[in-house]
């Protein structure tokens, strides 16, 4: 299908209708991203950053939740009919164009719905932010017991840049059931480019894939109230963003002040040498960080 205005509108609104609209940053949120600081590879990540304005991305199994990019996988094959459904449309296939649908039966469609999850999970890689950084729990988890420092951004400005999968995470209570149908839909129904995919559906099936994969954690984790850019691995490695939207850093409330040093040294010599470094404190009345944004360090 080609997008025109009224395809891409209707789009929007079936992705709204069916709940799958993921929910993004407001134009001017703050976001921050908290960084470790507790070992020659993290200074060097933050040295890379800041030289050359972009950020590294984790691999789910790299994460402290073992559920990442793992939903509930439901194998709902088995029905004759779900097989012919999921290979209806034709196959396109790169530098060969349209061919008919592949002949699929149960144990070869589940291989190949199975083999595409994994290459989603494998080519993933996931930029964290939170809305907040006055979190005792976040600064204690990402920071090196607060030690380490923490980015802050500027929502509208990355929202601007990254546009795809660049939104809000979901908390739910129940775990994601992932059916296998779903894959094999996306498996045997590739995208010529962003403009052009071959079953109609295509948009719908893709947003539900996405928020079920990428963007849906447990309940547990709402304190985090994070803010992910979800990228392809084998496309690109790491991600650039524009230079106006690091608008300071924040150093953690036990970090030395050799570290402090250090940071500003390495903050100088960037493309951010203008940019303010502020000390957080603990709060002296709540279980809280605290920042003093009129008295940079």
């Amino acid at each position: 299908m080609s997008y025109d205005f009224e395809s891409w509108t209707s789009i929007v609104l079936r992705n709204a209708e069916e709940g799958l609209v993921l929910p993004k940053p407001s134009e001017h949120q703050s976001l921050f991203r908290f960084i470790g600081l507790n070992s020659a590879k993290s200074w060097s990540f933050l040295e890379e950053t800041l030289l050359n304005r972009t950020l590294n991305g984790s691999a789910p199994d790299s994460l402290n939740d073992p559920f990442e990019v793992s939903p509930s996988v439901f194998n709902d094959l088995r029905n004759a009919e779900v097989v012919e459904k999921s290979i209806r449309a034709k196959q396109f296939v790169p530098n060969v164009g349209m061919r008919p649908a592949i002949d699929l039966n149960f144990d070869s469609a589940s291989k190949l719905a199975e083999a595409y999850l994994k290459k989603e999970r494998e080519n993933c890689r996931i930029i964290s932010f939170s809305e907040r950084f006055d979190s005792p729990l976040l600064w204690a988890h990402y920071a090196n017991s607060y030690r380490g420092a923490c980015l802050h951004f500027l929502g509208g400005k990355m929202q601007s840049h990254f546009k795809h999968q660049f939104a809000q995470v979901t908390y739910r209570s129940d775990r994601p059931i992932y059916p296998l149908s779903l894959a094999l839909q996306l498996a045997t129904t590739a995208k010529r480019d962003y403009n052009q995919a071959i079953d109609s559906n295509y948009e719908l099936f893709e947003a539900e894939s996405v928020k079920t994969l990428f963007f849906t954690k447990a309940l547990d984790w709402s304190y985090e109230r994070e803010v992910r850019k979800v990228f392809d691995f084998s496309i690109q490695k790491r991600m650039a963003f524009v230079p106006n939207s690091l608008v300071s850093i924040i150093c953690g409330p036990r970090m030395s002040r050799e570290d402090q040093l250090r940071l500003k040294a390495l903050v100088s010599k960037s493309a951010f040498a203008a940019l303010p470094i502020f000390s957080a404190q603990v709060s002296s009345s709540a279980f809280s960080v605290t920042v003093d944004w009129q008295t940079p360090i």
